[in-house]
């Protein structure tokens, strides 16, 4: 696509930030209106495939219709006189946590916490709706920070929705095998048509790992090995890896990745409250707003309660270290490791290869509706939204609050988990590409997802934020 090229009388063209087999995503500028956007332009190859352009479609109404500071959102939609259809969403400023970690080796308890806190809300706008994202992992959490100063984690990625209109039993065939290995659960390797809420619970649950301890919680030199050991072993406890990692945050993220969904948290609700105790001040009121849009939980639990009572609970495990990190008074990552010490290897992200390349971010995830009494009937109705994120009403103004001076854990849940057997997870990940042999992580590459000009973020100017005043 040429630089200049007018898409639909009202996009201008300004550049390719990046291109796969599914499409490509253009930074454009609105012609009469100004400001960048991000021009998502489904693959010619595609125009003509029914069920391919009625997922890209929907996924644009799923994304107008949900309102939240933590989702990327669509602001319109269409398609060129050649039949490819295209949406436009935000024009992020800032960078996805693949891309931080790509630089860094972990992050601070309380602002890691405070993230997953915050895409566990913009998950649970999904979850009210009967939606499960399926392909969350870092490259799809975007950091990025407001005008206001606000620093936010928003979830990108709502492709290959499975809508009733397009039936179900056809899109189960042809989007099984849809993910990345390392951050799917262990239902998810067997059987797409099975998942529901609480596989992304499971994803946020690696990702927190990935966050807390600089390495994936399953590492294999093959997606196969990976997906075998999701199915079949428990991961090592995130304090082991990491001291740092208080001991009953390490227990909720172990329930969070148990083999079982049924012995996982029953859903966002619970699994943000038992959250909240390990962030600052306004990780309660992410849980309690993650908790107004489930309803009910099955433990009626209240989050600000739970978080108060955990922090004044002291635990004898944890008296002999100093477990408890605070951050700065500023939304701040204090203390983010930098790449130039020695890391561990973090193994490739291995695509199924239905997936495609995944240089386009955009095209490369995968939700699923389930049947449940939420949510019933998919949003049709596209919602316009400009490039500022507007307060939300039933969520916190600001974001990666600082931790409380100390925050002590809850007392910590036994999970066993279930065995999945290895023959059968196996035989889900013989469709996978060959992926290459563990390596050292190379430089950032180029976000699919538009990041911040050189001259309003320059070297270090994400993590010279986060540091303490």
């Amino acid at each position: 696509m040429v630089a200049g090229t007018v898409i639909a009388d009202r996009y201008r063209v300004l550049r390719v930030l990046g291109q796969g087999g599914m499409g490509m995503v253009l930074e454009v500028t609105h012609t009469q209106l100004g400001g960048r956007h991000a021009l998502k332009l489904l693959h010619t190859s595609h125009a003509n495939d029914t069920e391919m352009v009625a997922r890209f479609e929907n996924e644009a109404r799923i994304a107008a219709a949900l309102r939240s500071d933590h989702l990327v959102r669509v602001t319109d939609m269409g398609r060129l006189p050649t039949g490819e259809p295209f949406l436009v969403m935000d024009f992020l400023h800032g960078a996805d946590l693949d891309q931080l970690l790509e630089t860094h080796h972990h992050v601070p308890v309380a602002t890691a916490v405070s993230w997953i806190l915050q895409a566990s809300l913009g998950l649970a706008h999904l979850h009210a709706r009967g939606v499960v994202h399926r392909d969350v992992k870092p490259s799809n959490l975007f950091w990025s920070e407001e005008p206001d100063g606000r620093q936010v984690i928003r979830v990108l990625d709502f492709g290959l929705a499975k809508a009733p209109t397009l039936g179900a039993q056809r899109l189960t065939a042809t989007t099984a095998n849809f993910g990345t290995p390392q951050f799917m659960s262990p239902e998810q390797i067997m059987s797409a048509k099975h998942v529901d809420a609480r596989c992304d619970q499971h994803a946020l649950g690696l990702v927190l790992y990935e966050l807390l301890t600089g390495e994936p919680a399953f590492i294999g030199e093959t997606s196969g090995a990976i997906t075998v050991a999701i199915a079949t072993q428990p991961a090592p406890r995130a304090s082991e890896r990491r001291s740092e990692v208080p001991l009953g945050l390490s227990d909720v993220i172990a329930r969070s990745l148990a083999k079982r969904p049924d012995d996982r948290y029953p859903s966002l609700r619970e699994f943000s409250a038992a959250l909240a105790p390990y962030a600052g001040p306004e990780a309660a009121e992410l849980a309690r707003a993650t908790a107004k849009l489930l309803g009910p939980g099955t433990q009626a639990t209240d989050p600000l309660r739970a978080a108060a009572a955990a922090t004044a609970a002291r635990i004898s495990d944890d008296s002999d270290v100093d477990r408890t990190l605070v951050a700065p008074p500023n939304p701040s990552i204090a203390g983010f490791t930098s790449s130039t010490r020695p890391k561990s290897q973090r193994s490739r992200r291995w695509l199924f290869a239905g997936v495609g390349v995944a240089a386009v971010a955009a095209c490369a995830a995968g939700l699923v509706i389930w049947r449940g009494a939420a949510g019933k009937g998919a949003p049709t109705q596209a919602v316009g939204a400009t490039a500022e994120v507007s307060a939300r009403a039933d969520e916190p103004r600001s974001s990666t609050p600082a931790a409380p001076a100390a925050t002590t854990a809850p007392p910590p849940t036994t999970v066993t988990p279930v065995v999945t057997t290895a023959s059968a997870a196996a035989s889900a990940s013989a469709s996978a590409t060959a992926p290459r042999q563990n390596v050292h992580r190379p430089p950032p590459r180029a976000s699919a997802v538009p990041t911040a000009k050189a001259s309003s973020a320059p070297t270090g100017s994400i993590l010279d934020k986060y540091r303490p005043h």
